[in-house]
Parts: structure tokens; C-alpha cells; sequence
């Protein structure tokens, strides 16, 4: 069985530490019933018990919230400008009124939009400035560094496909480096317009796109074209395709195979060929995810690459999402150990926590394997992942193995003719 590893290396001086007193995230003083030794007459007794020696359990972390950062008519928020700001939203109404309505040129309007459309909740909006200025990289590289803020998962510059072609791929790119500095994020990338050479579309995005850290975006074509007859480029529909499927199959499923709303069409047709082309490049791996038109079932997003198509083990947005979200849940959930002694008692402890939470994506399918020990594995202690130069140095090292899941992307079938 082949295992994604993580490893977690976690240096326990500098841990924020809980106060005395204080129970850590997770850990609430539960109530329970039971029946005392000594007790005077017969009867049900309810006793207060500690838990500040159990192990708290370790909770999935959001998923699919998106940032979007770009360009809108306004920014009012609690009678104040909010330009450059943070703004959480929970409906496309809600953006319409602190942030207004659609003005030609820019996208963010038009992709929020299809972000609800197509099954989005909730996210965050950074309007790096009014659509009366010009476009500028300098103010959409700033918003992009203040979406490092944002508790935000999914990543969305929209506006930046109408900057100059140079401008346009280094944000792109700065967009893959700030996700992966991260690594609690991904982010959803576009092309520039398509013309009417689908090959030159894709040999340029593929020159210009960097070769680092491509394992933490993905990037969708071609454009799309809305029911109000609006060209705009597809990661805020992407985006909300992602929302939905996390929501209702998980994010270890493929964001995959899901038709569009709110799409009357597309800039181009793929035919077979282009959409091969697009999904295997063989010199440099860049995959690059196709939106095709099915009979009876509409426009569907069909590919579910990342970018590093090269890559046996983050080759899926399914499986690089899902290490990132398992990755960082883990991080969350075992802050209780600041400042616990680190010896053989606490690392039975971090084993059986992290297999407790492992076990339970393994019963909701996110994991391989007919039993959770080929599904998973947990490693922690001396001579297993420390060295004893690493626990003096108050270093504790959790090595976790995961067989996830991988999406079916090519079905052969065999048929076997025989004649009588």
C-alpha cells in the first residue's frame, strides 16, 4: 500500500500554553450519570467529572470558504470604507449591498454571482479598489497579501485576467506561492480570454506559468459565458462547484462531473483531442482542467487535476485538498499538548488521537484501505520519529501515512465478441 506522508513537526517551547484552570479547545466538562458506592437511599446520582486528562477529539476544519479579491463599485461597510478590508458575506445580496452592482471591464461582480449560483455559502470578499480607478497588479498583489488574514481555504483573483499578460501570470503565480507558504489554502486559477486557437491558449498559460508549487492550484478552460451574455473567466462558478460538493460528498470527492447554472455556453468547444491536450501535457505537466458540453446533461466541469500533473502523489484537487484540510484539522486539535512532558505516555496519547480521527474520514470514505491499518499509519517517539538531539530540543515529530482516495478518471472497458 503506497502512503501519502505528512509530517508534523511541532517545537513545543513555542506552543501557546493553556492557562492553569483553563481547558483546551475541544475539551468541555462533561456531566455524566452513574451510580455512587455510598449512598443512603436507592437512586439515580449525578457526578461532575474532570476531563482534563482525557484527549480531546480532533474536528475537521473548513473546507471550501473562497476569497475573493478584486475590483467593485463600492465598498461601504458600517456606514465606512472598506476598501482593502476583509468583508465576510454570507449571500449574494449581502455583497450587492456593501460592494454594488456589476460594471464592465471587471469580474468580481459576475463571479461572486455564479459563486451563490452554483451552490457557494459563505466567504470573504477584499475590494482592492473602485471600478471608476484603473486596474493595477500593485493593488491586487496587496489584496492578495491581506487574504493571508482571511480564514479562508479556496483563493480568487477574478480581476487580474484583465491586466497585461505579463502582470497577469505573476499574480498567478504569486497566487500558487502564497498557498503554498500557507498550506491551508488552494487556489483557483484562470486563463487569460481565449481566442480562437485553443492550442496557443494553453502553450501560453503553460510557458508563463511558474513550475513551482503547482500542486497548490488548479486552473480551468475555457471561459464562460453567463445567461446575461456576459464573457467571464470560470473559477468563481468552479469555486462554487467546490462549496457544493464539499458540503454534500466531502472533500475527498472530485469536484468533478457537476453541471454549471448559470451558463448559457462557452468561448470554445472542446473536441476530443484538445481536451487530452489540456489534461496530460508530457513535458511539463501542467494540467489544465476542461468545461466541456454534454448532451442531456448541460455544461459540466470535467477535469480534477491540479496543476502538477506530473505528480503521483498531489496530482488531485480531491487529495491535495483533503491532505490540507487533514494536515491542518491535526495541527488544531493537538494544541493541548504545549508544555506537556514529552515522553512515551504523550505519544501513545497523539497516536491514539490522530488514529481516532483518521479512523472516522476512513468509515466516510475519504481514506483507502478494507481496514483502518491499511488506510492510515501514526508514528510518534523516540527512535520512531524523534531522536533524542530532537525531544532535548523540545521537538515533537508526528509522521502520518494516508492512502486517500483517487477519483476514477479513465474507465476501459473491455468487450469480448464471440461468434457461434
Amino acid at each position: 500500500m503506497r502512503f501519502q506522508l505528512l509530517t508534523l513537526t511541532l517545537i513545543l517551547s513555542l506552543i501557546i500554553s493553556f492557562s492553569s484552570g483553563q481547558n483546551p479547545p475541544g475539551k468541555n466538562t462533561q456531566t455524566s450519570i452513574k451510580l455512587k458506592n455510598q449512598t443512603s437511599r436507592p437512586g439515580v446520582y449525578t457526578t461532575q467529572i474532570n476531563t482534563q486528562n482525557l484527549i480531546p477529539v480532533i474536528r475537521s476544519v473548513e473546507t471550501s470558504i473562497p476569497v475573493f479579491i478584486g475590483y467593485s463599485q463600492k465598498a461601504i461597510y458600517r456606514n465606512s470604507s472598506a476598501f482593502n478590508q476583509i468583508i465576510e458575506i454570507g449571500s449574494f445580496a449581502e455583497y450587492e449591498q456593501i460592494f454594488g452592482e456589476s460594471t464592465q471591464q471587471f469580474y468580481l461582480w459576475e463571479s461572486v454571482k455564479l459563486f451563490y449560483e452554483n451552490g457557494g455559502g459563505k466567504c470573504f470578499i477584499i475590494s482592492v479598489g473602485s471600478t471608476n480607478s484603473s486596474l493595477q497588479r500593485s493593488s491586487l498583489e496587496k489584496g492578495l497579501q491581506i487574504s493571508r488574514k482571511a480564514n479562508a481555504q479556496l483563493v480568487l483573483v477574478p480581476d487580474a485576467v484583465g491586466l497585461p499578460a505579463n502582470d497577469f501570470y505573476q499574480i498567478q503565480n504569486s497566487m500558487l506561492s502564497v498557498c503554498a507558504k500557507m498550506k491551508d489554502r488552494f487556489a483557483i486559477l484562470n486563463t487569460l480570454k481565449p481566442g480562437s486557437n485553443v492550442q496557443n491558449d494553453i502553450q501560453d498559460f503553460r510557458a508563463h506559468t511558474s513550475g513551482n508549487d503547482l500542486g497548490y492550484g488548479a486552473v480551468y478552460y475555457p471561459w464562460l459565458i453567463t445567461n446575461s451574455n456576459q464573457t467571464i473567466p470560470p473559477s468563481g462558478a468552479v469555486a462554487g462547484i467546490i462549496a457544493q460538493n464539499d458540503r454534500n460528498k466531502g472533500v475527498w470527492k472530485a469536484p468533478a462531473n457537476i453541471s454549471l447554472r448559470g451558463i448559457q455556453g462557452l468561448t470554445n468547444a472542446l473536441n476530443s483531442a484538445q481536451r487530452d491536450m489540456l489534461n496530460v501535457s508530457p513535458g511539463d505537466g501542467k494540467s489544465i482542467n476542461s468545461i466541456v458540453t454534454f448532451s442531456g446533461k448541460g455544461i459540466v466541469v470535467w477535469g480534477a487535476r491540479t496543476l502538477a500533473g506530473n505528480d503521483n502523489e498531489w496530482r488531485y484537487i480531491s487529495a491535495r485538498r483533503l491532505g490540507i484540510m487533514i494536515e491542518n484539522s491535526i495541527q488544531q486539535g493537538i494544541q493541548w499538548v504545549s508544555s506537556k512532558p514529552n515522553d512515551a505516555n504523550l505519544w501513545t496519547q497523539i497516536e491514539t488521537q490522530i488514529s481516532n480521527y483518521l479512523t472516522g474520514l476512513w468509515r466516510d470514505g475519504a481514506l483507502v484501505g478494507t481496514k483502518p491499518e491499511h488506510a492510515f499509519f501514526v508514528k510518534c517517539g523516540l527512535n520512531k520519529t524523534m531522536t533524542a538531539q530532537d525531544i532535548s530540543q523540545g521537538k515533537l515529530i508526528i509522521q502520518i501515512g494516508l492512502s486517500m482516495v483517487r477519483p476514477a478518471e479513465f474507465t476501459v472497458m473491455s468487450i469480448e465478441k464471440r461468434v457461434n
